[in-house]
């Protein structure tokens, strides 16, 4: 006999003592009828500990406690087969380190077929529940067709190494027996864990991380890392605009290198791709798409109560991600960092009459009612000495950017009463955050993990909907970028997993006994319900000799 989940047998030790207590009896007790009968000649006597009987009740109970105990430890017979034995689980993971290429059949298929023929013959129609990680529902099959099955599986680019952890401990705890785990990943560490690691290397040269920008001068990154013996390769880079070719130095084996491109315009979709393929498609082009991207405004001057609520629903509604600009709102230009992004809220202090607004027309001023500014207006002083006003009241600039494109900076130094409260408020506030803090200019990608149904594959994306990296579209059109995540190609663990599969007949001819031990401990606590009585307190006069020389107390 083995045991399956030892750990629950820990429970046996306060059940032992629980039962010694209950066995070992108590003093019956004794009602005294009345205090004076203490000071009569009372013999003591000291009891003696012994064994007694419990009610027939309380034995049930803690016998069907007891079967629990030893279900839960999951105590199974070798060499015996359960009409009913469940299928052997298999699971296979297709993640993207695992769907890398050799031999032209990925590694997972390799592996798998290398596992039926360590498997005995004798077990070719043993029935099989193929797990495939990532994957909806497992697939019932046999050991037979259990590598065909493997091999009509899909290849993905997802990044598998928390999901075959969760997988493989949930089947675990559902199924007794052996659990087959086809991945070159960790797993838990558990005596009925068959780890199944491929065998051949992979040789690897993939695109880690694509950016670009277009301030001052477009430029795109592209971050490649080797897991070859190749020492150069071919590097294409395309844009809406052109398509640009180099080769390229690549790095020492395992380690990263970084190149730049600067072509003349980038725009709204970017693509580079490594030339010739290797052992791992997924890995070998990646995307940009611009988004709409909403900056990151951070307050470092104190601002009107109006002003904080308009940004902090503009942060609400317009969250910012990662690739997100920073937008400082500061009070004077001394307080501006070199080239940051950034808004001047000079604080007005000088009453100007209302005159005919001049307006200069600019995304900043775009949408905006200037002519019902309620009057009188207060105005701040001059902007830095060089920008370019946008609007001027009463002839003084109330409206300025600087006048260097790659500064994204705007001044502003004027404020009407009633204005707060009227809707041309928060557009104008809007549109400064939007054009200042350069939004709908990021060129971002996101993880595969990101993927959502309601994105659509396009020709780029060529395998299955949301596995395979690519350029993905919206009903709506809105276009978005999924690249492939990256992987670092370990060595295989080195396990006697051959072994083990040889000898799979001893694992799969167990009787669990779990199952019984259950129904054994509903019946004891059933027998414990019907036998249950409520005890009687019985009421023990002492009769005590009363005093020489006293009466018997009436």
């Amino acid at each position: 006999m083995e045991w399956l989940s030892p750990f629950w047998l820990i429970v046996l030790v306060p059940w032992a003592a629980v039962a010694l207590w209950l066995f070992q009896g108590r003093r019956p007790p004794v009602e005294i009828p009345y205090l004076r009968l203490w000071h009569g000649p009372v013999p003591l006597r000291h009891p003696k500990r012994k064994l007694h009987t419990i009610p027939l009740a309380v034995a049930m109970a803690l016998l069907a406690t007891l079967f629990a105990v030893l279900a839960g430890a999951r105590p199974a017979i070798r060499g015996i087969r359960s009409s009913d034995a469940a299928p052997l689980v298999v699971v296979v993971d297709r993640g993207i380190s695992m769907s890398a290429q050799t031999g032209g059949h990925t590694r997972y298929e390799e592996a798998a077929r290398a596992m039926v023929r360590a498997i005995d013959p004798h077990e070719a129609l043993r029935p099989v529940e193929l797990v495939p990680v990532p994957g909806e529902e497992p697939v019932r099959t046999t050991v037979a067709d259990c590598a065909e099955r493997v091999a009509s599986l899909a290849p993905t680019a997802r990044d598998t190494r928390r999901s075959i952890e969760e997988v493989v401990n949930a089947h675990l705890l559902q199924s007794g027996g052996p659990v087959l785990v086809v991945t070159d990943q960790p797993v838990p560490r558990d005596g009925r864990i068959i780890q199944i690691p491929p065998d051949a290397p992979v040789g690897d040269v993939g695109i880690v991380t694509l950016a670009a920008r277009a301030q001052p001068t477009p430029q795109v990154m592209v971050r490649v890392r080797n897991q070859s013996s190749l020492t150069t390769c071919a590097l294409e880079l395309s844009t809406d605009a052109e398509t640009i070719q180099r080769s390229i130095d690549l790095p020492p084996r395992g380690g990263t290198r970084d190149y730049f491109f600067n072509p003349s315009r980038v725009g709204s979709l970017i693509s580079a791709r490594i030339m010739p393929q290797d052992d791992l498609p997924a890995d070998d082009q990646a995307w940009l798409v611009r988004e709409g991207s909403s900056p990151r405004v951070e307050i470092r001057t104190p601002v009107p109560e109006e002003l904080q609520r308009v940004i902090g629903a503009y942060q609400q509604s317009r969250p910012a991600m990662d690739g997100s600009t920073r937008l400082l709102v500061v009070g004077s230009a001394a307080d501006l960092p070199a080239d940051a992004l950034a808004v001047i809220i000079a604080h007005p202090d000088l009453e100007t009459p209302a005159g005919v607004p001049e307006v200069i027309p600019h995304p900043v001023t775009a949408h905006i009612d200037w002519q019902h500014l309620s009057a009188p207006i207060r105005m701040a002083g001059e902007p830095p000495a060089g920008w370019t006003p946008i609007v001027k009241l009463g002839g003084r600039p109330a409206v300025a950017v600087s006048p260097e494109p790659a500064r994204r900076q705007v001044w502003v130094g004027f404020d009407a009463p009633n204005w707060p409260i009227t809707a041309d408020f928060v557009v104008f506030w809007t549109s400064v955050f939007d054009w200042a803090g350069g939004a709908g200019r990021v060129w971002v990608a996101r993880p595969l993990d990101e993927w959502t149904p309601e994105w659509k594959p396009t020709e780029s994306a060529s395998g299955a909907s949301g596995f395979w990296p690519g350029v993905y579209r919206r009903s709506d059109g809105a276009p978005r970028a999924f690249n492939a995540p990256d992987v670092m190609f370990l060595p295989p663990p080195r396990t006697d997993w051959r072994s083990q599969v040889a000898h799979l007949e001893s694992a799969l001819t167990r009787f669990d006994l779990s199952r019984p031990l259950l129904v054994l401990a509903a019946v004891a606590m059933l027998l414990s319900a019907a036998t249950w009585k409520p005890a009687a307190r019985l009421a023990q006069v002492a009769e005590i000799p009363a005093p020489a020389g006293r009466g018997r107390p009436a």
